[in-house]
């Protein structure tokens, strides 16, 4: 067995890793599309703090 197969889940930060500069990083979007299933889960998150939800 992997690690990978071993996870249960996916903490990624948004800024930096997914998305730069308000622009898609290549790839970014195919593997985040990969990485749930019926066992892991995926949170997002982003530490800037210049921009809010609310």
């Amino acid at each position: 067995m992997s690690t990978y197969d071993e996870l249960q889940g996916f903490l990624i930060d948004l800024d930096g890793t997914v998305w730069k500069e308000m622009k898609l990083i290549e790839g970014a979007a195919g593997t985040t599309r990969v990485l749930p299933s019926d066992r892991n889960r995926v949170v997002a998150l982003s530490n800037r703090g210049t921009h809010s939800r609310i």
